[in-house]
């Protein structure tokens, strides 16, 4: 264990909260990962929403006595979440996505970092390649204060904005929930869960493995996905300028990516979002230079913001004909 962690005697219980939903061909090696943690004390509460692949059945078969399993109608991954909360005995709450699996030292090495840093939220990188997946931290890792952890909110580097490559204290969820009947709620949980926070430590060491699957919300076509994603974004963009102007200003260059990133997904279904277009356009006039020389987004989505700046039309041809390729590179995310 880390020296923190060695030298205390009350060791924090730390609860695991696994929503599932048809992923039988994941469900066993998620579980695997997280009851085969270097950190012991450990409480993990699967909740099945409503499964009818046999994933329900999987739950129930897992016989570490840590492990405690509900059963709800399909309701969704936020009402999941919620109820496991609602069931969650630990001082620290962590979420593991059923489909996802983590490094043998993950807990560990953010929960030392957790207690020694004394902050409420510690956080991991997280892959979608094997290759790159660690099973513990191997490097030094930054502190941020509120305002930077939200200044880089949008990054496509860093901490990310996924609740699942992080550990919590329990407190901050007193006054937040997952907001249900919402794709990518957990983007909008994870910014208001920062606001409650007075700090954050992140680790690049990517210990999270993000499995990508053909019915991922993710990975689907073009649709009401898309557009949830964007007012979460929106929301997000609103309430920081409500916020405080410094860091709304320093979430342009992340703002403008997944406004491009909306309309990358909508020219690969072959579709237009003229307004969303036009939006952009009217964004990027007088802030080209802020944005590239923003650290926080890739160089390839720095290229296509400036050649959408330059002709929106263009744009389209040239991502219509090369997209996988800027797929590979990471500017479609």
């Amino acid at each position: 264990m880390g020296n923190i962690l060695s030298e205390k005697t009350d060791l924090p219980l730390v609860s695991v909260i696994v929503p599932v939903y048809n992923v039988k061909g994941y469900l066993e090696e998620c579980i695997d990962s997280i009851t085969g943690q270097s950190y012991k004390k450990l409480e993990i509460i699967i909740i099945d929403d409503g499964s009818d692949d046999g994933s329900g059945d999987i739950c129930d078969s897992f016989t570490d006595e840590r492990i405690r399993v509900f059963h709800q109608e399909n309701k969704g991954q936020s009402c999941a979440r919620n109820l496991g909360l609602k069931h969650a005995k630990g001082e620290i709450i962590s979420f593991i996505d059923a489909d996802d699996k983590i490094g043998t030292y993950m807990i560990e090495g953010l929960l030392d970092n957790l207690l020694t840093y004394d902050v409420p939220v510690s956080s991991c990188g997280y892959t979608r390649d094997p290759k790159r997946f660690t099973d513990r931290i191997r490097s030094r890792g930054r502190l941020y204060d509120k305002k930077e952890a939200l200044a880089h909110f949008l990054d496509h580097y860093g901490f990310r904005m996924s609740v699942s490559n992080k550990l919590y204290r329990r407190e901050l969820f007193e006054n937040v929930r997952f907001p249900e009947g919402e794709y990518f709620e957990d983007t909008k949980v994870t910014y208001l869960l920062l606001k409650e926070a007075d700090a954050l430590y992140h680790v690049d060491d990517p210990m999270y493995l993000y499995n990508i699957r053909e019915d991922s919300t993710t990975e689907l076509p073009f649709s009401k996905r898309n557009y949830d994603k964007m007012r979460v974004i929106n929301f997000i963009m609103r309430d920081c300028r409500a916020y405080d102007r410094e860091v709304f200003h320093r979430l342009y260059p992340g703002y403008a990516a997944y406004v491009l990133s909306f309309i990358n997904s909508a020219i690969r279904d072959g579709k237009r979002v003229t307004k969303q277009e036009e939006k952009l356009k009217r964004f990027l006039s007088g802030k080209t230079g802020i944005i590239f020389r923003a650290g926080g987004i890739c160089r390839s989505v720095r290229l296509g913001l400036l050649l959408f700046r330059f002709s929106p039309k263009l744009y389209r041809r040239f991502y219509s004909f090369y997209s996988m390729n800027f797929r590979k590179s990471g500017i479609v995310r």
